[in-house]
């Protein structure tokens, strides 16, 4: 996660630094006790580096015998992340928490990279949601750039390690701006439409029926404000189902 310094003075801190921070260091390597190392999960570390090359250095601090089962590990069927922390196995924490550790200015230039709709998608597939498969041009770049793969029927985070990272990569307050954000930007792409169609509406009824027009209004303002108490309902509803 980002340091809460960066919330306080982002102005001294802009996305591009952040990038350029992430790059500067992927070339720098971090060093673990061996008794960390011990703790790896190799089975769990080859599914984690199968479909991203750049964690292929991983190996190099494992103990021999734990190399040598990387290298001969087959792949098995990845389970799907889940919501339920409890259902990761302690050596698979431990070997997230390895691979954050040696990755995590790898997984932040990749994050640093998207664009907040990008970084919203991501954001929702970490919580187990659907994206919209309208949306080709950014589900390829997400694909081409490593971050997504096809699971069966449906899209996934590439792997559970940066799936965690994803969910932690910004301050709880951050990513529920970028949440609402994303809601917002839903409602302004119709908001034209719909209102053209609204006085098309109150304009053809006035005239058919021969009644006052503010009456006809107040109305469908009426009606408008059920709607829209429904709307922020369903809303609330479907986000305490997220959480």
């Amino acid at each position: 996660m980002k340091a809460p310094l960066a919330k306080m003075s982002y102005s001294a801190l802009e996305h591009a630094e952040f990038m350029s921070w992430s790059e500067c260091l992927m070339d720098f390597s971090v060093k673990v006790t061996s008794d960390f190392a011990h703790s790896v999960n190799p089975e769990f570390l080859y599914k984690e580096m199968k479909n991203i090359p750049e964690l292929r250095f991983l190996t190099e601090q494992l103990p021999t015998g734990s190399q040598q089962k990387t290298d001969t590990v087959q792949a098995l069927p990845t389970r799907f992340w889940q919501k339920d922390d409890s259902t990761i196995e302690c050596t698979e924490w431990a070997t997230i928490h390895y691979i954050l550790l040696h990755a995590d200015a790898l997984y932040r230039f990749k994050w640093e990279s998207c664009s907040s709709a990008e970084k919203l998608a991501l954001y929702n597939l970490a919580k187990q949601h659907h994206l919209n498969p309208s949306n080709t041009e950014m589900i390829e770049h997400l694909a081409i750039n490593g971050m997504i793969k096809v699971c069966s029927d449906h899209l996934a985070i590439v792997n559970k390690s940066f799936a965690h990272f994803v969910l932690h990569a910004e301050t709880a307050e951050t990513l529920s701006q970028l949440v609402q954000e994303g809601e917002a930007g839903i409602w302004k792409r119709y908001r034209l439409p719909l209102s053209v169609l609204i006085v098309l509406v109150i304009g053809g009824i006035a005239i058919t029926s021969g009644q006052s027009i503010f009456i006809i209004a107040a109305s469908l303002a009426g009606v408008l404000g059920t709607i829209g108490s429904l709307s922020n309902s369903a809303n609330m509803l479907k986000g305490q189902f997220r959480e």
